[in-house]
């Protein structure tokens, strides 16, 4: 006869879902999982949806914070094949002329890329850049007040007025939304 009773039940095989249930059963825990779907990972999977071979995210494609997960580290991931792999541009976002704004995985490179507005960039990411080692931990960890609270300075910053002003400042108005390549945080640390 199948278990029917559980100290807890975990519905969705995403990460948070397989973390919350790899931890649960660390403590001791009896865990049941339960997944809609054929195969686990949630936002994470990829399969072949167009011609063999041909991979495809189902939902989420980039997660420059997995690999630095300290939970995530704590697993033996690429025993199961897990391989984080880094393209050469992390994301890039369409404009209107046909051109698109690009975020490479190096600051100097999107500075470089940006051509006028790099500037911008640059003094918008370099605080994060700069305060990651403070940041992360705090990022990283349950709800809690930072323990850096000075360097959440650059949280606020990036949340302010001032980053939502960015695109309006930029010199090369190829289209407003262009500053929406500027609001995200590509992995340079």
């Amino acid at each position: 006869m199948a278990k029917k009773d559980y100290d807890a039940i975990v519905v969705g095989s995403g990460p948070n879902g397989l973390s919350a249930a790899i931890t649960l059963q660390r403590e001791g825990l009896s865990v049941l999982l339960l997944e809609g779907k054929n195969t686990i990972g949630g936002g994470m999977r990829t399969e072949e949806l167009t011609l063999p071979g041909f991979k495809h995210d189902i939902c989420s494609a980039i997660h420059p914070m997995a690999s630095d997960s300290g939970f995530f580290q704590s697993l033996p991931l690429h025993d199961f094949g897990l391989e984080y792999i880094t393209p050469p541009i992390a994301f890039a976002h369409p404009l209107d002329d046909g051109t698109a704004g690009a975020a490479y995985n190096s600051l100097d490179e999107t500075v470089e890329a940006l051509g006028e507005d790099g500037r911008a960039y640059r003094n918008l990411m370099e605080p994060v850049i700069r305060d990651w080692r403070y940041l992360e931990p705090d990022l990283f960890a349950p709800l809690h007040f930072p323990n850096h609270f000075l360097h959440t300075r650059v949280l606020e910053v990036m949340q302010s007025d001032q980053l939502m002003q960015l695109p309006n400042g930029l010199r090369q108005k190829k289209q407003k939304p262009y500053g929406q390549v500027l609001q995200l945080i590509p992995p340079y640390h």
